[in-house]
C-alpha cells in the first residue's frame, strides 16, 4: 500500500547561524486524510572549530568547540487534506552566535555544524508521513557570512598552486528592492602569479509555482574588472587583494517578468554570482571560476 510522501524540494544546503532558514516542502498525499498536522523540527548537536585567517593572529588563535543542543519547532494545522499533491513554505530563524571575544573580521571555519531538519505529517494523532535533511550551519562572524572558495590554476601552477578568494556577504537572503553586496580577498598559495582581471557575473534561473516547473534561461553580466594584482606570497590575505562588487537587484526584474509564462506565478528565482579570476604566470595563462549560490526569494 502507498503511503504519504514528504520532500524538501526547496532547502539550502547551508545556511549562517542567526539568519532566517526559508524552506518548501512537497507532500503527495496517497490517502484521505482527517484534520491533519504538519511539524518541522530543527535538530542537532553542534561542534565548531574556527580560527582567524592569519596564523599568528592574537584573536581566537586557537580552535574554539561549542556543543550544545538547540530545537526549533514550526507548526501547520492544514485541516482536512484530500488526495493530492500539497505544498507548504516554512521560516526559521537561528539565534546562535559565537562568543564576542571571537568576532574578528578575518575567519576561516575549520569546522562544520550539522544539524538534521525534520518533517511529521500527524492526523488524528496518528503519524502518517516523517523525512529528515541534513544542513550546515555557519558560523556568525559580525553579521557576515563567509565561504571559502579554491580555484585551481592547473595549467600554470604545477606543484600544488591555486588562487584562493574569501568571500564575504552580508547576508543571505535578498529581495528584488534590495542590493547584493560582496567582498572578495585574493592570496596565492604556493604559486606566483598575476591576476590582471576578476570579472563577477551574476546569473538567474527561475522556477513557476503551478507546475514546479524550472526555467534553465540564465542571463548573465560582467560587473567589475580590476587592475593588476600581484599574489607573490602565500599564507595570509592581501590588503590590495581585497575587492568590493555591488549589484543592483532591481534591474532583473523586468527580465525575470518578461520570461515567466502568463500561465503560471513566479514563485522563486535562483541567482548564481560567478567569479572569475584571469592572469598569467610567467608564460602560461591562468584562469578559474566558481559559482556562489545566492539564495533569492520574491516573498
Amino acid at each position: 500500500m502507498e503511503r504519504t510522501q514528504i520532500k524538501f524540494s526547496k532547502l539550502p544546503d547551508r545556511i549562517t547561524a542567526g539568519e532566517e532558514l526559508y524552506g518548501e516542502i512537497d507532500i503527495v498525499i496517497t490517502e484521505k486524510l482527517g484534520p491533519s498536522t504538519l511539524v518541522i523540527n530543527l535538530l542537532g548537536r553542534e561542534s565548531i572549530k574556527l580560527r582567524t585567517a592569519e596564523e599568528n593572529s592574537p584573536v581566537c588563535s586557537d580552535s574554539i568547540e561549542v556543543s550544545s543542543f538547540f530545537n526549533e519547532e514550526v507548526k501547520n494545522n492544514w485541516g482536512n487534506l484530500s488526495k493530492g499533491k500539497s505544498s507548504v513554505n516554512f521560516l526559521i530563524e537561528l539565534k546562535k552566535t559565537l562568543p564576542a571575544s571571537c568576532e574578528a573580521t578575518n575567519f576561516n571555519d575549520t569546522g562544520k555544524i550539522f544539524y538534521v531538519l525534520k518533517a511529521k505529517l500527524i492526523s488524528n494523532s496518528v503519524k502518517i508521513a516523517t523525512t529528515k535533511f541534513p544542513i550546515i550551519i555557519l558560523p556568525r562572524v559580525k553579521g557576515t557570512r563567509s565561504k571559502e572558495i579554491n580555484l585551481q590554476l592547473s595549467r600554470s601552477c604545477f606543484n600544488n598552486g591555486s588562487l584562493l578568494l574569501f568571500f564575504i556577504v552580508d547576508r543571505l537572503f535578498w529581495k528584488l528592492s534590495d542590493k547584493f553586496f560582496a567582498e572578495v580577498f585574493i592570496n596565492s598559495n604556493n604559486c606566483k602569479a598575476q591576476i590582471n582581471t576578476i570579472i563577477y557575473e551574476l546569473w538567474k534561473k527561475i522556477t513557476l509555482r503551478d507546475k514546479k516547473e524550472r526555467l534553465e534561461q540564465w542571463n548573465s553580466i560582467i560587473v567589475r574588472k580590476n587592475e593588476s594584482i600581484s599574489l607573490s606570497k602565500g599564507g595570509a590575505l592581501l590588503d590590495e587583494g581585497k575587492i568590493h562588487v555591488e549589484i543592483d537587484l532591481p534591474e532583473f526584474e523586468d527580465k525575470i517578468n518578461n520570461n515567466v509564462s502568463t500561465k503560471g506565478e513566479l514563485f522563486a528565482c535562483e541567482y548564481y554570482l560567478r567569479i572569475r579570476a584571469v592572469g598569467r604566470r610567467y608564460c602560461f595563462r591562468v584562469d578559474g571560476f566558481v559559482d556562489i549560490p545566492i539564495v533569492f526569494t520574491n516573498y
